[in-house]
């Protein structure tokens, strides 16, 4: 996120520890999907 340098991740980077503990153990969706990759950085 450092790295990519977008705009959105500032408040995510401030309080990390807070912010990341929104997604401890989340599971992936029970239903087909895709992942889409929307950084700023194609690969």
């Amino acid at each position: 996120m450092i790295e990519r340098g977008n705009p959105r991740d500032l408040a995510k980077l401030a309080d990390w520890k807070s912010y990341i503990q929104q997604y401890s153990g989340e599971q992936p969706p029970l239903f087909p999907h895709e992942f889409i990759d929307t950084s700023s950085i194609s690969r």
